[in-house]
C-alpha cells in the first residue's frame, strides 16, 4: 500500500514504534534543534532520517 500517500513512501517501514507523543520531538530535529524541553517525553524514531 506504499506510495499511494506522498507520507507513505513506498518501500520504507518505520524501524521503531512512533505515537503523537513524538512529533514535536521530530519537529526539532527537522529545524536542526538538539535540545527538547526536559518535559517532553516524546524520542524521534531515528529510521525515519534514514
Amino acid at each position: 500500500m506504499g506510495g499511494d500517500r506522498p507520507w507513505d513512501p513506498k518501500g520504507k517501514k518505520l524501524e521503531e514504534p512512533s505515537n503523537n507523543t513524538n512529533t514535536a520531538a521530530v519537529i526539532l530535529r527537522l529545524f536542526g534543534m538538539q535540545d527538547k524541553p526536559k518535559e517532553w517525553i516524546g524520542e524521534v524514531p531515528e529510521s525515519i532520517f534514514e
